[in-house]
């Protein structure tokens, strides 16, 4: 390796150490790029890398890992048949996060759009996340089938602060003809 070489090298070591450090110094920064994470794997069909992201709760409550994704693999290829594919999921830049006790939560809001046989349809919903570490690692579950119960009934420490957002209908796009 050349000296001139080695300058570059120890820079973008320097940006790649920082860049990780920011990410573990901020809970927002943490639980937005690993909602995205989760969202990435659910577009593109590695449902076991998206349930490693779900909250162990529900993997539990849904009979454990592998009966999970084979419960996600059955829900895709009815929606293939239904001629529904998720196109794109994109993480809202507004983030609201509180502690409850010694769990962080966070409500992260997002977009999904798929392609229906009409044509697109984009819905806006939300995850719940959840770190048991300061907001460095979290887990998520999927907010729009969570109601106010549901969630004080799984996290009796779920701050009173944190407001669930509305349901929202789905957006269409009818294909132009």
């Amino acid at each position: 390796m050349s000296i001139c070489k080695l300058p570059l090298i120890v820079l973008v070591l320097a940006l790649s150490c920082s860049s990780a450090l920011a990410a573990e110094a901020d809970p927002e920064r943490a639980v937005k790029d690993q909602a995205r994470a989760a969202c990435d794997a659910l577009v593109r069909g590695d449902l076991d890398k998206f349930v490693g992201w779900t909250h162990p709760k529900l993997v539990q409550a849904m009979g454990g890992r592998e009966r999970l994704v084979e419960l996600l693999k059955t829900g895709q290829k009815e929606m293939a048949k239904q001629g529904i594919q998720l196109l794109s999921a994109s993480i809202q830049s507004r983030v609201e996060l509180a502690q409850g006790g010694d769990t962080w939560f966070a409500i992260v809001p997002y977009d999904l759009e798929m392609s229906v046989p009409a044509g697109r349809a984009l819905v806006r919903t939300w995850l719940l996340g959840v770190s048991p570490d300061q907001g460095k690692n979290w887990t998520f579950i999927d907010g729009g089938k969570l109601n106010a119960a549901a969630i004080k009934e799984y996290f009796p420490n779920f701050p009173g602060k944190l407001a669930l957002p509305a349901k929202q209908q789905p957006q269409f796009e009818r294909k132009k003809s």
